[in-house]
């Protein structure tokens, strides 16, 4: 299965609202600072929000999860995933069978405009595996 997402494209008003942020910021420690900080202010912004404004590609096989962004790109096993989370906006996987604090920084979340299509697929494919209630 294999999709890509822009999330500027998605939501316009929201990429408005952050070029307008960023140009009135960088264009205020030009101001402040000198003409150095200001593009500097300007490439760090840039940077830090790059997820949103370029192209993500996503590619789920048998084997692995491909994760493309334009400067890298993620590859990890099925066997390095322990746990899968429906979300509003995607899927997240962990590679801790419990939640913990370092989720955010080891999991590798899936965007997706439709997270019920790609959870039902995996399914399919046999990666999510059904828990059955504890009897007593």
């Amino acid at each position: 299965m294999k999709w890509e997402v822009l999330p500027a494209k998605k939501n316009p008003k929201k990429f408005t609202f952050f070029l307008i942020f960023v140009i009135f910021i960088s264009l205020l420690f030009g101001i402040s600072f000198g003409p150095f900080f200001g593009i500097l202010a300007l490439l760090v912004l840039l940077g830090s929000n790059a997820n949103f404004f370029t192209k993500t590609k996503y590619e789920i096989t048998d084997r692995n999860i491909l994760v493309r962004r334009p400067f890298y790109e993620i590859k990890k096993d099925w066997e390095w995933v322990k746990r899968i989370e429906l979300d509003k906006n995607g899927i997240f996987l962990s590679p801790f069978e419990k939640k913990t604090w370092l989720d955010p920084f080891r999991g590798v979340f899936l965007m997706c405009d439709n997270p019920g299509e790609v959870y039902n697929e995996l399914k399919r494919m046999g990666k999510i595996k059904e828990k059955l209630p504890e009897s007593s």
